[in-house]
């Protein structure tokens, strides 16, 4: 880092899982993953499978491959994220003898640096710092929102630069790793996750209002977006609107956005795939008919989680870190809280959903240190088997392949249910190319355009599309 100024930090709640259960192993990288790979792939899916969905390393560009890689400096290292929630866990955690990125690193409190994610203000921090150089972090988190627009020379290092070769990333998801190349095709970024989604259901509210609780008898409750529509209109008449099938219209943007065929920005022209259409239709008639709660999405009252724990909500539609995380339906060793318990079915179409990459900057000068942590949260087979193991679907295809195959592999939180075998079908049809560097922001500009169609001050799409093109001209230039 340039500046050795001590500002705060923050990790991503879906951080807190990998260094959590990086703490019950300091051993990284391809020896251990290589043995725990040949182990778990006996009991995964037909090889068929899991090449189809594995890391297209040839589709990648390397650069030159640093050998012996040190650290510059020995003073502290500064960390970005946007979430002190995991700081006392993490502080913790290194308090009983975590090695690695911890261990000789003076990481403490002061060592992080934090900006709430709302309104863009992290992502714009670190367009500032990243620009300017002082202050900037060695290492920061990402998201999918934004990812892509750091994802330069100027923006993050090669993770060949921090001497990760690409054969330590075999057993990875090709889409996670798109999404953490520059144009150019070289890798710059690492996850330990990968998202597809389904849908989370209260059991109880499914049992009472549609007479099943099993998730492939609720299935067929999402099979469609007219099933799920019907789904919707009866829990709203049965209960007298005292229970909705979700709690607010954007619980289905995301199935709809990421499903599409087409992202925001095709030539460098704003481009409207059909999907969008069909959500601003599809989310009129929820609002027309107040099959919602019309509440905001991770609106800081609280209200839209509510749903979760309250039996007022059916359904969340998300990736498993949303019910883990987000919604805490977790409770200690993987059982349910107050007996709120869950099932996971899939949604009327495949998705995904999110997700947290790790980042080192072009001003890192502790080059093996953010290496060790990359390692540690991304490659290290027995790190990513105790994530899965508290219902996390981790960036590994074996691990996931064995783990779906696994008939013991359950949650009493689920009410018994394995998740992945849900979810791990939806991970080999991810496509992440429509994903650009400029997906946050316009789509923080269409969601206050559509509120206004929803509420029929806009008329048509047509208008939608118009006053859109107009709102995002200065960030596409």
């Amino acid at each position: 880092m340039k500046t050795k100024k001590i500002v705060a930090l923050v990790l991503s709640m879906a951080m807190v899982l990998g260094v959590v259960a990086a703490c019950k192993t300091t051993e990284s990288s391809a020896s251990d993953s290589s043995a725990a790979t040949s182990a778990s792939a006996d009991s995964s899916a037909t090889e068929d499978s899991t090449t189809q969905q594995a890391a297209d390393l040839e589709g990648f560009t390397a650069v030159a491959l640093a050998e012996n890689v040190t650290d510059k400096e020995d003073g502290d290292l500064l960390v970005w994220g946007w979430n002190e929630d995991p700081l006392e866990k993490l502080i913790g955690n290194a308090e009983k003898g975590l090695t690695g990125y911890y261990s000789g690193t003076n990481m403490t409190k002061d060592n992080y640096a934090t900006t709430p994610s709302q309104g863009g203000a992290y992502r714009n921090a670190l367009k500032i710092a990243l620009s300017a150089g002082e202050g900037a972090p060695d290492i920061y988190f990402a998201e999918a929102d934004y990812i892509k627009a750091f994802m330069t020379s100027s923006g993050a290092k090669a993770v060949n630069e921090l001497g990760i070769d690409y054969s330590e990333l075999k057993d990875m998801y090709n889409y996670v790793l798109q999404t953490g190349a520059d144009s150019n095709g070289v890798i710059r970024a690492l996850s330990w996750e990968c998202n597809p989604a389904g849908v989370w259901y209260n059991r109880k509210l499914a049992q009472q209002y549609l007479g099943a609780s099993e998730p492939a008898d609720v299935a067929k409750f999402f099979e469609s977006w007219d099933a799920f529509l019907d789904t919707a209109r009866k829990i709203n008449k049965d209960s007298q609107g005292k229970v909705k099938a979700v709690a607010s219209i954007a619980d289905v943007q995301t199935p709809y956005f990421n499903s599409r065929s087409t992202g925001w920005v095709v030539n460098g022209a704003l481009n409207i795939d059909q999907k969008v259409n069909d959500y601003l239709e599809f989310g009129k008639i929820l609002k027309q008919e107040g099959l919602t709660f019309d509440v905001a999405q991770w609106g800081e009252d609280g209200t839209w989680a509510a749903g979760s724990t309250n039996d007022t909500v059916l359904s969340y539609f998300g990736p498993t870190w949303l019910g883990v995380f987000s919604l805490n339906l977790r409770g200690e060793n993987n059982e349910a809280i107050n007996d709120n318990v869950w099932g996971i079915c899939a949604a009327p179409n495949n998705y995904f959903w999110g997700g947290t990459w790790i980042v080192a900057s072009p001003y890192c000068d502790r080059d093996a240190t953010a290496a060790q942590m990359m390692r540690d949260l991304c490659t290290n087979t027995k790190n990513l088997e105790n994530n899965a193991s508290n219902a996390n679907f981790v960036n590994n295809i074996p691990v996931m392949e064995a783990a779906a195959a696994n008939k013991d592999f359950s949650f009493g939180f689920l009410g018994g249910q394995n998740p992945f075998e849900v979810l791990n079908p939806m991970a080999k049809e991810i496509n992440a190319s429509i994903m650009s560097a400029y997906d946050g922001q316009i789509k923080d500009e269409f969601n206050t355009i559509a509120e206004d169609y929803f509420e029929g001050k806009i008329s048509s799409t047509d208008e939608v599309a118009t006053q859109l093109e107009a709102a995002v001209e200065d960030i596409l230039g």
